[in-house]
């Protein structure tokens, strides 16, 4: 299942994973009620020019399941506002 709306960005956090030694990168959002919360961007997207934190972004996320539950949410495109 995916979804676009419309989010601030947080920041964008380059990490190195310990199992594979591969690189990912997180990415921190803000809800409209003021809570935060964190998406994996997806293989081979490719993050815009010029994005900055606090910038308006509209963001399509693809929904996550593991044997029926949610396990997250992974950011499949994002484009600045």
């Amino acid at each position: 299942m995916t979804f676009k709306t419309e989010k601030v960005l947080l920041g964008v956090i380059e990490k190195v994973s310990k199992k594979t030694n591969k690189p990912y990168v997180v990415l921190n959002y803000l809800n409209d009620d003021g809570t935060t919360f964190t998406s994996m961007l997806g293989e081979g997207v490719k993050l815009p020019d010029g994005l900055q934190q606090l910038d308006d972004v509209i963001v399509e996320f693809e929904v996550q399941f593991f044997n029926g539950s949610v396990t997250g949410l992974r950011t499949i495109d994002i484009k600045i506002a």
